[in-house]
Parts: C-alpha cells; sequence; structure tokens
C-alpha cells in the first residue's frame, strides 16, 4: 500500500528504508483519507494542507479537526456556523467530515 501512495508522489519516499515523523503524520492522515478518497484526490487535499501551513501545523489542525469532527456526528449535533473559516479550513472540516459520517454508518448501522 505504501509503495502506491510513494510512487503517485503522495508520500516522500523513506530515507534509508526508514520513515521519520513527517511520514507518520502523512501515513496517518493517508490511513483516513483513504476510506473516503482516490489516492489522487488525497495527493490534491494533503498538498492543500502542505501548502497552506508547515507539515507540523497542518497535521495539527487535521487531528483537531478530525477529532472533532468524530465527536459532533457520534454525539449526533452539528458544527455551529462560522464566518470566520478560510476556504482551506472549511475544505478541512469536510474532508474530516466526511469520514466521520461514514465511520458512523459503519459502526450505527452496517454493524447490526
Amino acid at each position: 500500500m505504501i509503495n502506491n501512495y510513494v510512487k503517485h508522489g503522495v508520500l516522500k519516499p523513506p530515507i534509508n528504508k526508514k520513515y521519520n515523523r513527517n511520514h507518520m503524520a502523512s501515513l496517518f492522515v493517508i490511513f483516513i483519507l483513504k476510506q473516503v478518497y482516490s489516492i489522487s484526490d488525497i495527493k490534491k487535499l494533503i498538498s492543500l494542507g502542505i501548502h497552506t501551513s508547515p507539515i507540523e501545523l497542518a497535521y495539527d489542525r487535521f487531528c483537531s479537526e478530525l477529532e472533532k469532527a468524530i465527536r459532533i456526528v457520534f454525539a449526533e449535533k452539528h458544527y455551529i456556523k462560522s464566518n470566520k473559516l478560510t476556504q482551506e479550513q472549511y475544505i478541512l472540516r469536510n474532508v474530516v467530515q466526511s469520514f466521520a459520517n461514514k465511520l458512523y454508518v459503519q459502526k450505527i448501522f452496517l454493524q447490526k
């Protein structure tokens, strides 16, 4: 699986067959996004996050939004509307919400 993401330029190749922190962060994001999006979509989404902020900050934002989305979906609540979000932040929110919605349907309905 990992080789496919390296071949498509989503993930940088390991250095001396070893993965660093940035690789691990990217792999976590890929693992989540591959549940909903294609490889080419994942490449675009990761590029958007990395081009708008340093990888550490982009990863922290992703994790924070993911946790929030899962809490909101499983509590059967909705996001509070905010006009202060940038387009990138709004896209991130919707990306993680799509995963959270899929996770909810699998856990609550499909595994009954």
